[in-house]
């Protein structure tokens, strides 16, 4: 009768978001009661097709984000190759059933549960359990939870690309302003409950006026476009990206403190300052000016932003084509 009611509330948890990162934590959290193992994490794969862990229980922080899991290799990637439950003890992979299908270098003494994470055959993303007992009863508990994530994972799937859709700026194709306000409030939060580093970084196209009165607004928004693609190709899987003004870009930055922070503009910074921007038939250079801040656990969303803007005015203050970068 517990099972039963822990279940339904699991499935509850479930219906009541459509957030990736919440709905994987569930997860995370009901494969770990159900198994009784002594970690759990859950991967997704996103658009690109990288496989992002969004969710940890009894395992490090720092496990979160872009995971080097591929199809067919380790545990987790076999499991969502061959689309189905597998298991590991004594170095044996094992199915559902318990038979040994392939032998895998590991400590004889680590046993694991990968629970591909499936809907109409298309691969969503894997879940995967440390520690945990290896019988036919805790598998069947497994593949039961995992399929129950499986539908929520492709239904947060499917309302993040709507609401990507909705939510893209058509001149950059980055987030509009109040869409990127509320991407910025989910990132603390999730920064706040791992305990884990977070930073924003705010770009600004130095003397964005006077070129748009040199070239024209159309040739300008050609420039602007030219620039979110250099941008989207500097980005992580996990980093977002937005237009928050005329010709300003923000960037939110997870599990990545002020160093970090620094690096990324500074190296984004180069690749604009080197890079010959098209405009209709003519070709201009710009530079950018950088302001970022870490964000610290007890900011607000306005104090993040304050904090970058002042970094982004310290920049301009020194003339443009420079980046500051605060710690918050």
């Amino acid at each position: 009768m517990q099972q039963v009611t822990d279940l339904r509330q699991f499935s509850a948890r479930l219906a009541d978001s459509t957030d990736m990162a919440v709905v994987c934590e569930a997860g995370a959290e009901a494969l770990l009661a159900a198994t009784g193992s002594e970690s759990a994490r859950v991967a997704a794969l996103n658009w690109a097709g990288a496989f992002i862990v969004w969710a940890t229980v009894g395992a490090p922080s720092d496990w979160l984000g872009e995971a080097r899991i591929v199809a067919g290799a380790g545990l987790a990637g076999r499991a969502a190759g061959e689309r189905r439950l597998l298991m590991l003890q004594g170095g044996q992979v094992l199915d559902q059933s318990g038979e040994a299908v392939a032998q895998l270098e590991a400590d004889a003494n680590v046993t694991a549960i990968a629970v591909p994470l499936v809907v109409d055959d298309r691969v969503l993303g894997v879940a995967q359990v440390m520690g945990a007992p290896t019988d036919a009863n805790t598998a069947a508990a497994a593949a039961t939870i995992g399929g129950l994530l499986s539908v929520a994972v492709d239904r947060a799937r499917l309302y993040e690309q709507a609401r990507f859709e909705h939510a893209m700026d058509p001149v950059t194709g980055l987030w509009r302003y109040a869409d990127f306000r509320q991407r910025l409030l989910e990132e603390m939060e999730r920064a706040r409950r791992h305990q884990t580093s977070l930073s924003l970084l705010r770009i600004d196209v130095d003397r964005f006026q006077a070129i748009n009165k040199q070239i024209g607004h159309r040739a300008a928004d050609n420039v602007l476009a030219d620039l979110a693609t250099i941008v989207r190709a500097s980005l992580r899987a996990t980093d977002v990206a937005a237009r928050i003004g005329p010709d300003e870009i923000a960037l939110i930055l997870p599990e990545t403190g002020a160093d970090g922070a620094r690096v990324a503009a500074e190296n984004l910074h180069k690749r604009v300052e080197g890079h010959s921007f098209h405009a209709g038939d003519q070709t201009v250079r710009i530079t950018v000016s950088c302001g970022g801040t870490g964000i610290k656990q007890d900011d607000s969303d306005e104090d993040a932003l304050a904090a970058a803007g002042q970094a982004l005015a310290q920049s301009r203050l020194a003339g443009g084509n420079t980046v500051t970068v605060v710690d918050g």
